[in-house]
């Protein structure tokens, strides 16, 4: 019954993600920047390695899943901006805030629980909002309510908002 079975493996060689990276650039331009998308462990392909390449090859933002992710790009050298696409619980805020990490946000509750944290270690919390376009994670589903929360924001001494951004659930269809 089981006399198919085999392992499963697979190679990845970074001068094809360089050339992946490369033919992306050339076609959105130089004047756009590209965030790489590292998350579980870029894959399971592994992040810090992956990442050094790609920031050595123009990528100027990172993006992950988890703080524990983000924590862990610091820890083999990673500066350059990181964005936490999930949720990060409030206990665990302050190190997004202390490493210089992004959040992503859709909740001016959270949000103000984050500004409080960042005025108490002095700094600045930095976010990206979320709008949700049909995926139905995480994200705003209602405009209004998002645009009314994202001018609270803006206003927020203790945040600073990077961008908005979504996560198309039906991008390849008219």
């Amino acid at each position: 019954m089981f006399d198919n079975i085999r392992p499963t493996r697979a190679e990845i060689y970074l001068d094809n993600i360089v050339h992946n990276l490369s033919e992306v650039k050339r076609w959105v331009g130089k004047k756009v920047k590209i965030m790489g998308v590292v998350k579980a462990n870029a894959y399971g392909h592994g992040a810090c390695q992956v990442a050094k390449v790609l920031i050595e090859n123009g990528v100027s933002y990172l993006g992950v899943a988890t703080i524990e992710e983000a924590l862990e790009l610091r820890e083999c050298g990673i500066n350059i901006p990181i964005l936490v696409f999930g949720y990060t619980p409030l206990p665990q805020a302050k190190e997004l805030i202390v490493h210089n990490i992004t959040q992503t946000v859709f909740d001016i509750n959270y949000v103000k629980d984050l500004e409080r944290i960042a005025l108490n270690v002095g700094k600045k919390a930095k976010v990206h909002v979320k709008v949700d376009t049909g995926m139905g994670r995480i994200g705003y589903t209602d405009l209004n309510v998002a645009e009314k929360e994202i001018e609270k924001m803006m206003e927020m001494e203790g945040v600073e908002v990077e961008g908005i951004f979504s996560h198309f659930a039906t991008s390849d269809e008219k």
